[in-house]
């Protein structure tokens, strides 16, 4: 339930700021990628890693119950860009996610037509603003390399100190327009390269020179007598967290390492790989190592907001665009499967009239473009939009959403496309290929594990029917936007019908 004691709204008013009658505030996104929300203070984690972050809380609406729409990057981004589910924009194919139609409308080209400066600041990888998410924005400068490919972002070194410093510099150049600033930070994807005095801080006397010289110890062994045992393969397995092996001697025979890492039990292969409580504890470590460096930078940031509010005032959302498996149920990594570590964001808003305080009840990231919308009092005139503005939830005058939708095509591409549905305590995973399902008890089986679809049957059946009916509507809504470049006109009835549920104006 909200706790709405916390969260009293007052609509945001003023004189001239853009040539209208409006005063409107700046906005600024950051979007911490693969950042799981219990890693924050805020959310309940006692590790004291994000001080900055958890200082923004304080000042902030946080939503505890925020569901992304997908559990990768590039669909994840577009639906917080046009609140639209990954269905209806279509970013979703993996590796290459595809172009948003050129009918659609993100916040930054809504924003950027009543008056704002919109500037945007990414690490490349499936933040590009190729597929999308640059359209509206005046500048979305590209990393050298970019272009080469969608992970470069985890390949170069780290660039959040830079990102921070390119938007701290146009945060500071002086300008009359209200400003709409979008951060993306790659920092706590994987691999995991936190600066070592960050892993120390979490693990004492640790030393990057004794780790990497113990890892050449292993593959110098296994290059000369082409055998490992198990402590070997668990060290190279640790390394692959953190570091390639691009700093490592070459390892002859490669596959055959991975099929003598597998024959004693400790498989390379992400998706095959079993943890031990030393591994697991290893990429926890290094994982809140990066969540650790990550806050610092942002908070560089932040404090510059706060010097700088804008005369108007400013509109802060601090949010991600997906989760992380830890190896805590057996899983690692992100993309495939439809999880609550893997769906679950953090969802913070500071914002002028907005008083601080915690959102239980269950909100989407599509509800974020029609939220600041209505907090920058900008009304788009044929908005194409399946969020909500929450403002009204925050005030206690509108229910709030009882489910939400994880939709996106990942790497078990059109072989299995597989979608969720979340309700109260309760997620049903979905193949809409075969009509395999899977029905999950949150409460009583928080890893999602345990199956009970056969022994609910009712209750899976209404989940179903309730996905398939948002399957159908967002069917529906892709018709209306199309593909780029298509001009496919729907029927009368099928317009008549996005007009009564919404999407579509008289």
């Amino acid at each position: 339930m909200m706790r709405r004691s916390f969260l009293l709204l007052a609509l945001l008013v003023g004189t001239t700021s853009c040539g209208d009658d409006v005063a409107r505030p700046d906005v600024v996104i950051v979007v911490v990628d693969t950042l799981r929300p219990d890693r924050l203070g805020a959310y309940g984690c006692d590790r004291d890693l994000t001080p900055y972050m958890d200082r923004v809380a304080a000042e902030s609406a946080v939503f505890t119950d925020c569901q992304s729409g997908a559990p990768w990057t590039a669909p994840s981004l577009i639906t917080l860009m046009t609140s639209t589910r990954p269905g209806v924009h279509g970013v979703t194919s993996f590796p290459v996610p595809g172009v948003l139609s050129p009918r659609m409308r993100t916040l930054a080209e809504e924003l950027k037509e009543a008056g704002y400066a919109t500037a945007a600041f990414t690490e490349g990888g499936y933040a590009q603003p190729s597929f999308g998410l640059g359209r509206g924005f005046d500048e979305y400068p590209e990393h050298p390399g970019d272009a080469d490919g969608f992970h470069s972002n985890v390949e170069a070194p780290s660039r959040l100190n830079d990102t921070v410093d390119r938007a701290l510099i146009w945060l500071a150049q002086e300008r009359e327009q209200p400003r709409l600033l979008f951060v993306h930070t790659y920092e706590v994807h994987h691999p995991l390269r936190p600066p070592e005095p960050d892993l120390a801080a979490l693990r004492p006397g640790y030393s990057e020179a004794a780790e990497l010289d113990a890892v050449r110890a292993v593959i110098d062994r296994w290059n000369r007598l082409q055998t490992i045992d198990e402590a070997g393969a668990h060290a190279l397995l640790r390394h692959s967290f953190h570091h390639d092996f691009a700093n490592m001697p070459g390892i002859l025979n490669p596959e055959n390492l991975f099929r003598a890492c597998a024959a004693v039990d400790v498989p390379l292969e992400k998706d095959r790989a079993r943890l031990d409580d030393f591994d697991r504890q290893w990429l926890q470590d290094l994982y809140d190592a990066e969540v650790r460096f990550t806050d610092r930078e942002l908070g560089r940031l932040f404090d510059a907001l706060d010097r700088n509010p804008g005369p108007n005032g400013t509109v802060l959302v601090v949010t991600s665009d997906h989760g992380e498996g830890l190896g805590a149920f057996g899983r690692l990594g992100h993309g495939e499967v439809f999880t609550e570590e893997l769906l679950r964001v953090l969802l913070m808003v500071r914002a002028p009239g907005v008083a601080p305080g915690v959102v239980d009840d269950l909100v989407r990231t599509i509800d974020v473009m029609p939220t600041l919308l209505a907090l920058a009092q900008v009304e788009p005139e044929e908005p194409v939009m399946q969020g909500r503005n929450l403002l009204p939830v925050l005030q206690g005058s509108a229910a709030p959403s009882d489910h939400a939708v994880g939709q996106a095509l990942s790497a078990r591409g059109g072989r299995d496309p597989r979608r969720s549905i979340k309700r109260g305590d309760l997620r049903l995973v979905l193949n809409a290929a075969s009509g395999e399902r899977w029905l999950y008890d949150l409460a009583h089986d928080p890893g999602e594990l345990h199956d009970i679809a056969s022994e609910r049957p009712e209750v899976a059946r209404e989940l179903e029917d309730m996905l398939r009916e948002e399957l159908r509507r967002d069917g529906l809504l892709r018709g209306l936007v199309g593909d780029p470049g298509t001009t496919d006109a729907l029927s009368d009835d099928q317009l008549d019908e996005l007009r009564r549920l919404g999407y579509v104006g008289d």
